[in-house]
């Protein structure tokens, strides 16, 4: 990943936790010295990400929560949503469909607090 300069090494093996010099920090399994497998990556801004992680990499299912109370439920390919999700927001809006490289692109329903419906 595209991590800023560690300054509290994880370990080698197994579980444990790594901080960053942007203020960040990772809890979670290591395997070779890099991310793998389950983990919580804490940003310096509050948001967090909670999931699956290959080489070192958001890879696979994950939930993104920022700092503003929205968040991101879905799947992840090489560090961006990609493939199907499920975005919430705190104001209530909810989207459900499709990913690509981080953006919303192809097919997705909306859906808003006041009952009203986008497809």
């Amino acid at each position: 990943g595209l991590d800023p300069a560690v300054v509290e090494k994880g370990p080698e093996n197994g579980p444990g936790q790594e901080g960053y010099a942007d203020g960040s920090w990772y809890t979670g399994s290591f395997v070779n010295g890099t991310k793998e497998g389950k983990g919580t990556h804490f940003y310096a801004d509050g948001s967090r990400y909670v999931g699956d992680y290959v080489n070192g990499t958001r890879e696979g299912k994950g939930t993104y929560f920022d700092a503003y109370g929205d968040r991101y439920v879905g799947d992840y390919v090489k560090d961006m949503k990609e493939g199907k999700g499920e975005y919430f927001s705190a104001s209530g809006d909810h989207y459900v469909g499709d990913y690509v490289k981080d953006m919303k692109e192809g097919k997705g329903d909306y859906f808003y607090p006041d009952g009203s419906h986008y497809a």
